[in-house]
């Protein structure tokens, strides 16, 4: 999976938590792109099988892509954890101070 496919189906994931459903606009909004991006971006993830989408429609989650968006949420929220609790190494390998 691709970090822009990484991207996309985090949005999807994050717009369906909020309203139930998402659609290419609203995809298109969240990440600031294009809708024919977005529409690109989500019709990769239909090919693949994260996502089902409806003709001019809404996106929906299939199992498989909700499983694969929780682990990403997951995993990109355990990294986070891991560099805020560690600021004077993060600063110093930023180019920071010294710790």
């Amino acid at each position: 999976m691709t970090a822009s496919d990484q991207k996309y189906l985090k949005a999807v994931y994050v717009l369906s938590r909020k309203s139930g459903s998402a659609r290419a606009a609203d995809v298109a909004a969240e990440l600031s792109v294009t809708r024919p991006s977005a529409s690109n971006g989500l019709k990769k993830l239909a090919e693949k099988g994260y996502v089902e989408r409806e003709p001019y429609g809404g996106v929906r989650l299939t199992a498989g892509g909700l499983r694969k968006a929780e682990k990403l949420i997951k995993s990109y929220a355990a990294l986070r954890g891991r560099i805020i609790s560690r600021p004077k190494r993060l600063a110093y390998l930023l180019g920071g101070d010294d710790f």
